[in-house]
C-alpha cells in the first residue's frame, strides 16, 4: 500500500490524475510515487517519480501503460 500525501493547494484534476495513476500502479511492485505540485513543474523533464522494489526493462514499460491508462481514464490527452 503506497501512503499518500496531497497539497490540497494544488488543483483538483491534477490530484485526481495521479490518484488514478497509483491506482493503475496497483499491481506493480511500487515503493513510492512522488507528484510535484503541477502537472507544469518538470524536474528532468517528468512530474511524476515511481519508485520500484526492482527496475525492470517491463516493470518500466508497466508504468508507462499505466500512466497512459490513467490519462484516457480522465479524459487527459
Amino acid at each position: 500500500m503506497i501512503a499518500l500525501l496531497e497539497d490540497l493547494r494544488t488543483r483538483k484534476e491534477w490530484r485526481a490524475l495521479v490518484r488514478a495513476f497509483i491506482e493503475e500502479l496497483s499491481s506493480l511492485p511500487v515503493r513510492q510515487v512522488i507528484a510535484l505540485p503541477s502537472p507544469d513543474d518538470k524536474v528532468y523533464d517528468s512530474n511524476v517519480l515511481v519508485v520500484l522494489e526492482e527496475d525492470t526493462p517491463e516493470d518500466t514499460m508497466e508504468v508507462v501503460k499505466a500512466a497512459v491508462r490513467a490519462e484516457r481514464r480522465m479524459g487527459v490527452e
